[in-house]
């Protein structure tokens, strides 16, 4: 074998190209999900069924009533302070929050579809510091 060099990124910021589903805008500073499935498309991440969490949108991005594709930068691999849910708060340090809306985290009780954001890694009444692989 020969000796090769490699190309790599650290990954975290991740350029997407992607179409924007329904669920509006992308705002900056959101949490962006990923549909799966055939209709696969960014949105405003959610309490919606087949949602993958993938980061924080950069900047704001307008959906497309056209499917078309475009280009996006999503920040990861870093902790994040989101909203702590009024109805669902965090109060542990230990586990995983959920997807309130693309910008609250919640436990698991009251949710529907129980789409994880992240790993705790400290709260209060009023935010979670979320870590957002």
């Amino acid at each position: 074998m020969a000796e090769r060099k490699i190309e790599m990124r650290d990954g975290e910021i991740l350029s997407v190209t992607q179409t924007i589903g329904s669920g509006g805008d992308i705002e900056a500073g959101h949490m962006v999900a990923v549909l799966s499935g055939s209709n696969a498309s960014a949105r405003p991440a959610g309490d919606v069924a087949n949602h993958t969490v993938v980061g924080i949108a950069e900047k704001t991005q307008a959906g497309s009533v056209s499917g078309a594709l475009v280009k996006m930068d999503i920040r990861r691999k870093k902790a994040f302070k989101l909203k702590n849910s009024a109805t669902n708060p965090i109060i542990t340090m230990l586990g995983t929050a959920y997807v309130e809306d693309s910008e609250t985290v919640c436990v698991v009780a009251g949710a529907s579809n129980n789409i994880p954001a992240g790993k705790v890694i400290d709260y209060d009444a009023s935010h979670v510091w979320v870590e957002i692989e």
